[in-house]
């Protein structure tokens, strides 16, 4: 029994041991190929030549058998290393909206691999990955991949339409912004003295596509002149700006201003400054002032029309 307790110690042993190898194994196969980083331009323009890099790390001893990037899954550059030729083989497969500058792409440095694409399209938006595998078994393959987003930028910047000069109390600011011609369609927001205006104030149109595939954004202000929406007391004018962005690739503004007329600022301005109560009806209290002063002139010459012919003759040809 004992013999046979031996051997199960040595059975577990050797296991154990032989699993430590295997692990150790992976993990020097692991970390024998590492991708550090794809840097990849997020959001060119079209007509632009950009570059693509990928930079990787490889452990000492070890070879790249073959460097592939895809776009959209779609393998669309092959290049197979190798240190004992003078030239690299690559191997190229057309793919819509991929224009490769194959002169000034490849391996620029041990670790870095460089793809070159010219005079970009919109079918050049894409998922670009860069995929590299080991020359050694078990072929150990370590990839990355980064989105890219082609855009047009507008043609003009934003532009506010029907906006008032002067605003008061109880009236609506309605004003339309206008975007220029992009791909895709700006995203338009308004600022009222540079603080966003909430979108219950706001209505947003769909966007108008043109036939090259260019798109124009629109969105609509309806903004109440209200005390509470008033920001400082001391507020003579407003300024009203629209803002155009295309993620964080463009961005571009356009300000207009407008005066707000505070109706009871006059009126103070009037009494020299100090409030009276009833000041909102001006009107009425001089109207009633003006009465009290008919009245007291009449009662003041009545006395002076009594006895005098005159009026005796006047109340005669009544």
């Amino acid at each position: 029994m004992a013999s046979q307790g031996q051997g199960w110690t040595m059975n577990l042993c050797k296991a154990g041991k032989l699993g430590l190898a295997v692990l150790l194994l992976v993990i020097e196969v692991t970390d024998s190929l590492h991708i550090e980083d794809v840097f990849i331009p997020m959001y060119p323009t079209q007509n632009q030549t950009i570059t693509m890099d990928c930079v990787y790390k490889l452990s000492e001893g070890e070879y790249v058998d073959s460097i592939k990037w895809y776009k959209d899954n779609e393998e669309f550059y092959r290049i197979l290393p190798n240190p004992h030729r003078e030239r690299d083989k690559v191997v190229i497969f057309k793919k819509p909206g991929i224009n490769l500058d194959r002169q000034n792409s490849g391996l620029l440095k041990a670790g870095t691999h460089q793809l070159v694409l010219k005079n970009l399209t919109l079918n050049a938006t894409g998922r670009y990955m860069c995929q590299i595998t080991e020359s050694k078994p078990p072929f150990h393959t370590a990839q990355m991949e980064k989105n890219m987003h082609v855009i047009i930028p507008p043609d003009s910047g934003p532009e506010i339409h029907s906006l008032g000069k002067a605003y008061t109390v109880d009236t609506v600011i309605d004003v339309l912004c206008t975007s220029g011609k992009s791909y895709p369609a700006p995203r338009l927001d308004f600022f009222i003295n540079d603080k966003p205006v909430g979108e219950h104030f706001i209505t947003r149109y769909p966007n108008q596509t043109f036939i090259n595939g260019l798109q124009t954004a629109s969105i609509g202000l309806q903004y109440p002149v209200k005390a509470k929406n008033i920001i400082s007391d001391d507020m003579s004018q407003l300024s009203i700006k629209c803002r155009a962005k295309i993620w964080d690739a463009y961005w571009q503004s356009v300000v207009q201003k407008t005066t707000f007329k505070r109706l009871g600022r006059m009126l103070e301005s009037r009494s020299n400054g100090v409030p009276t109560k009833g000041a909102s009806h001006p009107i009425h209290f001089a109207g009633m002032t003006m009465v009290i002063s008919i009245l007291m002139v009449h009662y003041h010459l009545l006395p002076l029309f009594e006895g005098n012919p005159h009026h005796l003759a006047l109340n005669d040809r009544r």
